[in-house]
């Protein structure tokens, strides 16, 4: 696989809604239970391929188009918390932080949006 990516493959994974996200649990260090989610930026293409953010953030930054793949993965959070809230009462989502995914994170996996509970 060519590592180089191409603005025109981003804009085409926009059109084509390749942008995916993983959900990374929070562990609470003191109650060792789950106390939020992370949503992880990922790009899977057509062909089964998944780009890590280190390869495309960068110059999807550059080209203009970290705005509108933001939106796109903030609008399938939102989606997915409503689904959660609507199915299990027990959940509550109070709080949501937005982070800069730029620059990529010394790990280099930019979150773009981080879910916790109020029992931190």
């Amino acid at each position: 696989m060519n590592n180089e990516i191409s603005i025109l493959e981003i804009a085409n994974g926009l059109l084509n809604k390749e942008f995916i996200f993983h959900y990374q649990p929070i562990v609470s260090l003191v109650s060792g239970q789950i106390c939020g989610a992370e949503a992880l930026i990922r790009w899977q293409k057509k062909d089964g391929d998944l780009i890590q953010p280190s390869q495309f953030i960068p110059l999807a930054e550059n080209a203009g188009f970290i705005s509108e793949i933001t939106q796109e993965i903030l609008s399938m959070v939102f989606q997915d918390l409503t689904r959660i809230n609507e199915s299990n009462k027990s959940i509550s989502v109070p709080s949501i932080h937005l982070q800069e995914t730029s620059p990529i994170h010394e790990y280099g996996t930019p979150v773009l949006a981080t879910v916790s509970s109020a029992r931190n």
